[in-house]
């Protein structure tokens, strides 16, 4: 037997006749504020429920799919989100510090105010996201940025190497010291294959990045 508890009250909020929840549906409940911490939930899908708050620190995420979820201030510390289905998630003022996100879908989340410290998030789908978040020394090399909205995030000391930014809001969006070769601007260009990158600029290059292309 299984039981998740309300970080904090220890209210049982869920219980299962298993071993793990690995490779579970579950559905229509209320888990906010519920403790995941290092739960085996591979493969698991979260369906028609509420996560805010809830805690899944070290847990193991690969693979796990939300859907029509809930998931304010939800925190994956640490956590392994290698594959997993993040797609048109409320995510606002998540915490991804640390994870291990390879190949995760994150199209069209809303992650404004989510932090990305140091997550591996290599090869990730992040088009058409709302990214106003601080992904500090995170590395996104090989991502998806298309047509999502950066303005106000801040990539500082992340590695965006080869990351596909077409069409992206950077309205005050911090590259500074971020590693971008082989990156598309919002305008179509490739960073370090000449024209505008290639010219000298009295301004560091992630200052200017940082501005409307408009």
């Amino acid at each position: 037997m299984i039981q998740i508890k309300r970080a904090g009250s220890g209210e049982v909020l869920f219980e299962a006749d298993a071993d793990s929840l690995r490779g579970l549906v579950i559905s229509n409940v209320d888990l906010s504020g519920g403790d995941f911490s290092k739960q085996d939930l591979t493969g698991t899908v979260f369906r028609n429920l509420r996560l805010n708050r809830a805690i899944f620190h070290e847990a193991k995420l690969a693979s796990v799919k939300l859907q029509n979820v809930a998931a304010t201030s939800i925190s994956f510390l640490q956590a392994d989100l290698t594959g997993a289905e993040l797609r048109d998630t409320h995510m606002e003022a998540a915490v991804f510090d640390s994870v291990d996100a390879v190949g995760a879908d994150f199209s069209y989340a809303q992650c404004k105010d989510a932090s990305f410290q140091k997550a591996n998030l290599q090869r990730c789908d992040f088009a058409f996201a709302e990214l106003k978040a601080n992904f500090f020394q995170a590395v996104l090399s090989s991502s998806s940025l298309v047509s999502a909205n950066l303005s106000g995030a801040s990539f500082a000391y992340a590695d965006l190497r080869r990351c596909d930014m077409s069409n992206a809001q950077i309205i005050n969006t911090n590259f500074e010291h971020a590693k971008m070769e082989g990156s598309i601007a919002t305008n179509g260009r490739v960073w370090g294959t000449g024209g505008a990158f290639k010219r000298k600029v009295k301004k560091p290059w992630w200052q200017v990045w940082g501005k409307s292309t408009s």
